[in-house]
């Protein structure tokens, strides 16, 4: 359920985080830059958090990183300012890395062996389709938080 909650809200930043830093008077170009912070944030976490992960166990540190996202989304509403927003950023970046890392993982632990294909096609399918059918639920989102 986490799961699917989060797929709902997961790309808003992605795509709505640049157009409302320019909102709050933040340079276009320096804009620009929050989305490469995002994406070393994402590949730290899918390296760094997705290794922890094998030790800490993968389930509960699924489950972390879900609660983390909603927390960040909180963050991301209280001030706006550059730093204030690469933090969020980049921290935004390590639990959505980490969170599309893990989730196979989570998947082969439930459906081990042979049955993985019942747990991973459905939701790898919803990963492919979410952006092509949910454009505009991203879109309604975005608006909503800004």
């Amino acid at each position: 359920m986490a799961g699917f909650l989060s797929s709902l809200v997961l790309l808003v930043p992605v795509v709505h985080m640049i157009p409302h830093a320019v909102r709050a008077g933040v340079a276009p170009g320096e804009a620009a830059w929050l989305i490469s912070i995002l994406g070393f944030g994402s590949l730290a976490g899918r390296l760094v958090l997705g290794h922890a992960a094998d030790r800490l166990g993968r389930q509960g540190t699924l489950g972390a990183l879900h609660i983390a996202l909603g927390v960040l989304f909180l963050i991301w509403t209280i001030k706006v300012r550059l730093v204030t927003l690469a933090f969020f950023a980049f921290a935004y970046g390590v639990c959505y890395g980490a969170t599309i890392a893990l989730r196979p993982a989570v998947i082969a632990d439930h459906f081990p062996g042979a049955q993985f294909g019942c747990g991973d096609r459905p939701a790898l399918h919803e990963l492919g389709a979410r952006p092509a059918l949910g454009s505009d639920r991203v879109w309604l989102l975005g608006r909503l938080l800004e």
